[in-house]
């Protein structure tokens, strides 16, 4: 029998090693070998190499009761040393600057937040971050050695506002980088923060079964973006085009627009549908607590006014569910999604999903409520899809 050959453990085989212990968690040499298709003599030769440097480190022997049965020793599991480098990630979004730093599973060690006003310029943004990034640094007393890289992800709406150019819907963001690459010493990678939320949302979760099938990330502000998520792996060259979603058809029976969800269902949308009503006698709570003034109707007072039983603001708001519900059933089925990630959503929460998973239950079935899940990345933490990025692209080579 021929025996097969060793091969000296190349960064590509140790890429694909770390990337196969970040899906699974825990995993062992032998079952690494078997994925993967490489001997284990080495596997054996690459893991103790990045043991060496800390990379990877053994978590004890398989479990007895492990439903795997194997001749000979136990076999040893293996897992990201979570402490070998930390990352820090910096997300502009509509209205504020996030900028943290985290270690490699998304553990939170420092953060800074900024919120945007009328006079905050692109200056005073990257400044934010600059000057956050060198404080954070000596305040947490961390050798700047032990930075793998800061991830920066900026949300599609703030493009213009930053003057970031866009051809062929990709954004050139060169200028933010060599900015930032001015003052600090690590790696700098830019993006979009639609995918880096979508990144942290699966990396950072404890449930490896996430990890695997498909799941669709649907995030909402002043406009929609959908990325979806196969076993794992963003499709990259999908995300400039993360705002199709918005030309999704949710209402084939409009009073004005094309029942699309950006006429629909975006946050502009459903506050210019209740300003047309708005008056003391159509809708007495949200004029009360806006003090008669309509421009000071928000989506966030629109959702307080529904839970409070202003009648005609709580049609509009269930009926923006109901086609929010629509929206998600479709994107269900069409992705065969195993869940589907709601980011930003701000008017749904923890205390109001139960509303919308009943209407979604009531018209689509139990089996399509049950796949809906909030964000986990909230907005004093959006740093950490700037972490996820970095970590991705620098440590797991994805």
């Amino acid at each position: 029998m021929k025996k097969n050959k060793f091969v000296m453990p190349t960064l590509t085989s140790s890429r694909k090693i770390l990337q196969l212990i970040q899906k699974n968690s825990l995993i062992s040499r032998a079952d690494i070998a078997e994925c993967l298709g490489i001997t284990r003599a080495g596997v054996t030769a690459a893991v103790n190499i990045m043991i060496q440097k800390n990379m990877i480190e053994e978590a004890g022997e398989v479990p007895n009761n492990s439903s795997s049965v194997h001749k000979g020793r136990r076999r040893v599991l293996l897992r990201i040393n979570e402490n070998y480098r930390f990352v820090i990630g910096a997300v502009v979004e509509e209205y504020f600057v996030s900028i943290g730093i985290s270690n490699l599973r998304g553990a939170v060690i420092a953060k800074k937040f900024m919120t945007l006003s009328d006079n905050s310029t692109t200056d005073s943004i990257l400044d934010f971050i600059k000057n956050s990034y060198r404080d954070i640094i000596s305040e947490n007393c961390i050798d700047e050695k032990m930075i793998l890289g800061m991830g920066i992800g900026i949300t599609p709406v703030m493009r213009n506002y930053m003057n970031i150019p866009v051809s062929n819907c990709e954004p050139d963001f060169s200028h933010i980088r060599e900015y930032i690459s001015e003052y600090i010493s690590c790696p700098v990678i830019c993006g979009c923060s639609v995918a880096m939320s979508a990144a942290a949302n699966m990396d950072f979760r404890s449930d490896i079964e996430c990890r695997s099938g498909n799941e669709v990330f649907l995030q909402c502000g002043k406009r929609y973006s959908l990325l979806v998520i196969c076993n794992n792996n963003l499709t990259e060259e999908f995300v400039p085009y993360s705002d199709m979603i918005e030309r999704c058809i949710v209402n084939t029976a409009p009073e004005s627009g094309n029942g699309s969800v950006k006429s629909e269902i975006t946050h502009s949308a459903i506050t210019d549908k209740v300003k047309k009503i708005y008056s003391a006698e159509n809708t007495p709570y949200l004029y009360k607590i806006t003090d008669g003034r309509k421009t000071d109707v928000t989506i966030y007072k629109i959702a307080e006014a529904a839970e409070n039983n202003d009648i005609k603001v709580a049609e509009i708001y269930k009926h923006s569910l109901e086609m929010l519900g629509i929206l998600i059933n479709n994107l269900v089925c069409t992705n065969y999604a195993n869940r589907i990630v709601l980011h930003n959503m701000n008017v749904i929460n923890e205390n109001n999903i139960d509303t919308l998973k009943k209407i979604i239950e009531k018209n689509y079935g139990k089996d399509i409520a049950e796949k809906i899940v909030l964000s986990g990345i909230n907005a004093e933490n959006s740093f950490l899809g700037g972490c996820a990025y970095a970590i991705r692209k620098l440590f797991y080579g994805m």
